[in-house]
């Protein structure tokens, strides 16, 4: 990867000040379960499958749902 390529990305924290702004709200995964974003993110992990578009819990996406 180039310099010019690396200078594309932003750092993790820009990614978690954005998460931080949907704080409280509730959603409904594609996999059925529910997801309420809190403060903790590690204690509440999705798993976001962009080939597919779908949004499932951190279990359903280990068993491939």
């Amino acid at each position: 990867m180039t310099r010019e390529q690396k200078e594309q990305y932003r750092e993790p924290e820009e990614f978690l000040k954005i998460l931080r702004q949907l704080k409280g709200m509730k959603f409904r995964l594609h996999c059925g379960h529910h997801w309420t974003i809190e403060d903790n993110f590690l204690c509440n992990d999705v798993t976001i499958r962009f080939y597919s578009k779908k949004v499932v819990c951190s279990q359903c996406g280990y068993e491939g749902e």
